[in-house]
């Protein structure tokens, strides 16, 4: 499938979804407004086991996203939530710039869970992540008996250009390690698309 095509699809499921979610997801985002033990309940969220969430009215965008370690820190009270509300006039965000940042989140989410699941991901200098964020797929390391999300190391985590694919680098120009910790998503070397 080409890219613009992608992207045009794309933006119509934004646009139809958007119209579905004001009546849908808004009272899932809004909770149960009239019980005195709790104001939001992500119920869908935990459900779908999706931690980004979208509602917009037709004049404002909110955008949710749960930075919870395991699906089940969803249901936590106390689980951080990324807000981000945009007005359709008068913001320096555009709607559209915030869906396309809300799904590219999503998806180096989808790969980096898909990395975990790999029975032949390369180890990055050696390591092995002992587990993965949920909420955006970045690798745990194990450090000292703790946790850390820098490799112990110092490789660095990016994304090629070319082909979309995550890689990790060391900084040192002694060495020239690269470490693919996923496959192409377009270039020459993408999986066909059927």
């Amino acid at each position: 499938m080409p890219l613009f095509l992608f992207f045009f699809l794309l933006s119509l499921f934004f646009l139809y979804s958007s119209i579905f979610s004001l009546f849908f997801f808004a009272p899932i985002l809004l909770g149960r407004l009239f019980e005195a033990d709790t104001f939001f309940q992500p119920r869908y969220a935990y459900k779908y086991r999706c931690p980004q969430l979208y509602c917009f009215d037709g004049e404002t965008l909110l955008l949710l996203q749960f930075q919870a370690q395991k699906p089940e820190n969803i249901k936590d009270a106390n689980c951080p939530v990324d807000c981000w509300v945009i007005p359709r006039t008068g913001s320096a965000v555009r709607i559209r710039d915030a869906l396309y940042r809300l799904m590219a989140q999503g998806l180096r989410r989808f790969q980096g869970m898909c990395a975990a699941l790999s029975a032949k991901a390369a180890p990055v200098g050696g390591l092995r992540p002992q587990s993965r964020m949920f909420y955006n797929g970045w690798p745990v390391w194990k450090v000292d008996g703790g946790s850390s999300l820098t490799h112990p190391g110092g490789y660095e985590r990016s994304t090629d250009v070319a082909s979309g694919a995550v890689m990790w680098t060391h900084p040192d120009p002694e060495n020239d390690e690269l470490v693919w910790e996923t496959n192409d998503l377009w270039g020459d070397n993408a999986p066909p698309s059927e």
